[in-house]
C-alpha cells in the first residue's frame, strides 16, 4: 500500500522480494522458505516486483543458534537478574542488555537461520543500488535488514529501514539487528513511543514517526459495508455491540474483556469477538458473549459498522491498526493503558478510553453505552484522526519528507 501511494504521487519504484509465499519453522531457529512463486519479474496491482529464489539452512544450524542463544541467556540472566514482568516498562531494556553481550557468532547463526538466504537478490541489490535514490529495507528481525544496509553503505546509497518489531522479544534485540539500525540512514516509526524507544536502545538511531495507513476499503466509496446486514446475519438486531477484534490469545487481553462484561450494566450489551482461536480455551458459556473465529474481511468490515463500542486491551502491539478501522466507522475505542503504542494512538476522554484493568473498563463501558452523544462524539473525532492523519497518501507524504532528506544528506 506504501509503494502504491509513492507511485501515485510520482515516486519510481521496483520491489525486490522473495519467491516464498509464507514461512515455516522447521527447528530451533531455522525459518523454511519455499519458492512458491516463479523466479523473475512481473507486475503486482501496478507495481514492478522481480522475485528471486531462496534457500534454506540445515535444520542443524537453528537448533544451534537455539542452543547457543539459551546458554548465554542462561549466564547473562544470572549477572543480570530476574527476568522483569511481562509488560514492564523494564523489560526491553533487560532483553537488550542480554542480547548485547552475545557473540558475534551467535549472533550471526541466529540471522542466518531466520533468513530469508537468496544470493540473487542480495546480488541483484548490489548491481543495482546506484540506479536508486533509497533503497527501503524491511523485514524485521530478518536476515535481509543488517545485509542490505551493509550493501547500501558499501555503494554509497541511503538505506531506510522499516523496523516493526516487540522489543520485549530477544531476538528483536540481536547485536547485529542493532548496528544494521543505527547505521541505517533512517528508521521508520509507526507512533512516537517507537521512535523514542528505538532512540533510547539504539542511540545513534535515527527514527522517525510516519505512521500507517488504512485498508482503502474504509473510504467505503460503494457503499458496500453494512452493519445492518451483520447483525441481521449473527441475529444481534436490538443488542448493544461491544466488538473486540484480535487473536484469541492471552497477550490481546480477551480474558479481560470477558471479566469486564461481568459488570457492563445493560442487559442489551454483548461483546463480540472476533479473531484466530489461538490459545484453543473455551469461551464461557453466556449469551452477552459470543466468539465468530476468524471473519471474511467483508464481515468484518460490516462488524466495525455493526457495533456500538470498539474494544481491545492488548498490552501488545506496534500500532493498532484495528482502532484506526474502528474510528473509520465512527466508532469510539477503547485500548489498554499498560500498552505505548496504543497510549499514544487513542487521545484519553477524546476518541476513546485506556483502561488498565477489568474494573476500569466495565466502568468506560457503562459511561458509553449509556450515552449515545458520546459514543458519537468519540467516534466521529477518532474518524476525523484518521482521514487526516491515517490515510495512505499522508503517510506517503511523510515517507517521501524522510527519502528527500537522505538523498539530501547524501549530497
Amino acid at each position: 500500500m506504501l509503494t502504491r501511494a509513492l507511485l501515485d504521487a510520482g515516486v519510481a519504484a521496483d520491489v525486490y522480494t522473495t519467491c516464498s509465499k509464507g514461512v515455516r519453522q522447521k527447528s530451533g531457529f531455522t525459518l523454511d522458505w519455499p519458492n512458491d512463486f516463479a523466479a523473475g519479474a512481473s507486475e503486482v496491482d501496478g507495481v514492478h516486483v522481480t522475485r528471486f529464489r531462496t534457500f534454506t539452512m540445515p535444520s542443524f544450524t537453528g537448533w544451534l543458534a537455539a542452543r547457543l542463544l539459551d546458554r548465554h541467556v542462561h549466564y547473562a540472566r544470572l549477572k543480570l537478574g530476574p527476568v522483569p514482568a511481562d509488560g514492564s516498562p523494564e523489560l526491553a531494556l533487560y532483553q537488550h542488555r542480554i542480547m548485547a553481550t552475545q557473540s558475534w557468532f551467535s549472533n550471526l547463526l541466529m540471522l542466518l537461520s531466520l533468513g530469508p538466504i537468496s544470493l540473487g537478490l542480495l546480488k541483484a541489490v548490489w548491481r543495482n543500488a546506484r540506479r536508486y535514490d533509497v533503497i527501503l529495507a524491511s523485514f524485521f528481525p530478518l536476515f535481509s535488514i543488517p545485509a542490505v544496509v551493509r550493501i547500501g553503505r558499501a555503494r554509497g546509497v541511503p538505506v531506510v529501514v522499516l523496523p516493526l518489531f516487540h522489543a520485549n522479544d530477544l531476538s528483536n534485540n540481536a547485536r547485529i539487528l542493532g548496528t544494521a539500525l543505527e547505521r541505517a540512514n533512517a528508521l521508520l516509526s509507526l507512533t512516537p513511543h517507537s521512535a523514542d524507544y528505538l532512540k533510547q536502545l539504539h542511540p545513534g538511531a535515527r527514527p522517525y514517526e510516519v505512521g500507517a495507513g488504512i485498508d482503502p476499503m474504509a473510504f467505503d466509496e460503494a457503499g458496500t459495508i453494512s452493519g445492518a446486514r451483520f447483525r441481521a446475519k449473527y441475529s444481534l438486531v436490538g443488542r448493544k455491540i461491544i466488538l473486540f477484534v484480535g487473536r484469541k490469545e492471552e497477550g490481546k487481553g480477551y480474558r479481560m474483556a470477558i471479566e469486564a462484561m461481568a459488570s457492563v450494566a445493560d442487559p442489551e450489551a454483548i461483546l463480540v469477538l472476533a479473531g484466530e482461536d489461538v490459545d484453543k480455551v473455551p469461551i464461557p458459556s453466556d449469551d452477552r458473549i459470543r466468539y465468530l473465529g476468524r471473519l471474511t474481511p467483508e464481515d468484518l468490515w460490516d462488524a466495525y459498522d455493526a457495533c456500538d463500542v470498539f474494544v481491545l486491551p492488548s498490552r501488545y502491539e506496534s500500532f493498532g491498526f484495528v482502532f484506526i478501522e474502528a474510528w473509520s466507522r465512527g466508532k469510539p475505542v477503547i485500548g489498554h493503558s499498560g500498552c505505548p503504542a496504543v497510549a499514544s494512538l487513542i487521545e484519553e476522554g477524546v476518541d476513546g478510553f485506556l483502561c488498565s484493568d477489568a474494573w476500569l473498563l466495565a466502568s468506560r463501558l457503562n459511561e458509553l453505552l449509556a450515552n449515545a452523544a458520546l459514543c458519537e462524539r468519540m467516534g466521529e473525532a477518532g474518524r476525523k484522526k484518521v482521514f487526516s492523519k491515517y490515510t495512505w497518501a499522508a503517510v506517503a507524504g511523510r515517507v517521501r519528507a524522510v527519502y528527500e532528506g537522505c538523498i539530501e544528506q547524501r549530497h
